[in-house]
C-alpha cells in the first residue's frame, strides 16, 4: 500500500499530470458556469459573485495551480498565490461535500438517481480529494494561517450571502432549506478548523512556488541517470 501511495505522489509531482489536473478543473469551471446560467440570469448582478459556489472553487484552484506551475515574476502577485490557494482548498472540500450531501439526501427519497447525478457526486468528491492531494499528500500548494484567516472570511461571507439573500444552489426539495441553513455554516467551520490544525503559522514564500520543486525533480532525474550510466559495465 505504501508503495502505491508513493507512486501516486511521484506521479502528481510531474508537470504533465498537473497539466491534466489543471485542464480538468478548467473544464469543470466552464461546465459549472453553464449549469448556473439560468440561476445567474435571475439573480441581481451584485449577488452573482456569491452564487456559483462549485465553479468558483474550481476557478480559484485553477488560478492557484497556474501560479504554482508558472510563478509570477512580480513579487506582489507571487505572494497572492498562497492566498488564492487557501481560498481554493477551503472552498473545494466545503462545496464538494455540500453537493454530495444534498444529492445523497435526494437519493434517500427517490431511492434512485440518474447517471448524470452520480457523475456529479463523483466529480464533487474529486473536488474535496484534490484539495487534500496537492496540499497534504503532495505539499505543492502552501499557505499560512494568515492566508487561511482571510479565506475563512470569504467562505463565511459567502454562506451569509447564500442564506440571507437566498443565492444558494437550488435544493431538490424546499423543506431541506431550514436544515441546510444551519448545516452549511457548520460545515464551513468544520472545514476551516481541520485546515487550521495542519496549517503553519508562517509561510516560507521561497518554497511556495513550483520552481524549486521541478528543478529538484530534474536534478534528481539527472542524478539517477548518471548513477545508472556509472553502473553499466565497460564494453
Amino acid at each position: 500500500m505504501e508503495q502505491r501511495w508513493a507512486t501516486v505522489i511521484n506521479m502528481v509531482k510531474k508537470r504533465k499530470v498537473l497539466y491534466i489536473i489543471l485542464g480538468v478543473n478548467i473544464v469543470g469551471v466552464v461546465f459549472g458556469f453553464v449549469w448556473y446560467e439560468g440561476q445567474l440570469a435571475r439573480t441581481p448582478w451584485y449577488l452573482r459573485p456569491f452564487e456559483p459556489d462549485s465553479p468558483l472553487s474550481a476557478l480559484f484552484f485553477a488560478i492557484a495551480l497556474t501560479g504554482f506551475l508558472w510563478p509570477p515574476r512580480h513579487a506582489y502577485v507571487r505572494r497572492m498565490v498562497p492566498l488564492i490557494a487557501a481560498v481554493a482548498v477551503t472552498w473545494l472540500p466545503k462545496y464538494g461535500l455540500w453537493c454530495v450531501f444534498v444529492l445523497l439526501w435526494e437519493w434517500t427519497r427517490l431511492h434512485s438517481l440518474p447517471l448524470a447525478t452520480w457523475v456529479l457526486i463523483g466529480s464533487h468528491l474529486g473536488m474535496a480529494m484534490e484539495a487534500v492531494l496537492v496540499t497534504r499528500m503532495v505539499p505543492l500548494l502552501r499557505f499560512s494561517r494568515e492566508h487561511l484567516a482571510a479565506a475563512a472570511v470569504a467562505l463565511l461571507l459567502n454562506d451569509y450571502a447564500d442564506y440571507v439573500y437566498r443565492v444558494f444552489p437550488y435544493l431538490p426539495y424546499s423543506d431541506m432549506l431550514p436544515f441546510m441553513t444551519v448545516f452549511t455554516p457548520l460545515l464551513s467551520v468544520a472545514v476551516l478548523a481541520a485546515w487550521w490544525r495542519v496549517t503553519p503559522s508562517i509561510l516560507d514564500h521561497s518554497s511556495a512556488s513550483g520552481d524549486d520543486c521541478f528543478q529538484n525533480e530534474s536534478e534528481a532525474a539527472r542524478q539517477r541517470k548518471a548513477c545508472v550510466s556509472a553502473a553499466e559495465p565497460f564494453p
